[in-house]
């Protein structure tokens, strides 16, 4: 069984140059994506979470250790542009 099998990720998109991971937004992760997404994909282990957006608030990185210490799932966020960027040099 190879990895693309037996993990997998949640990756939420912001629609905000400068996303910052409000209370609700959170909460959200915290505890209601990182506890229920075995529904949607039986039997893979949740490997990290993360947010893409057009660029982050600099209190964002306080808020993904936060978020990290309660859930023990690593998260990260990535700006948009360089996701895109990512895409067109592997799709060469």
């Amino acid at each position: 069984m190879s990895i693309v099998e037996t993990k997998c990720a949640i990756i939420d998109t912001k629609a905000s140059g400068q996303y910052y991971l409000d209370i609700d937004d959170y909460r959200a992760m915290a505890n209601d994506y990182n506890v229920n997404y075995r529904e949607l994909v039986e039997g893979r282990e949740l490997e990290f979470c993360s947010y893409v957006a057009g660029g982050f608030h600099r209190g964002m990185k306080k808020s993904l250790f936060k978020l990290y210490d309660q859930t023990k799932i690593p998260a990260s966020g990535i700006r948009d542009r360089s996701c895109d960027e990512s895409s067109r040099r592997r799709n060469r």
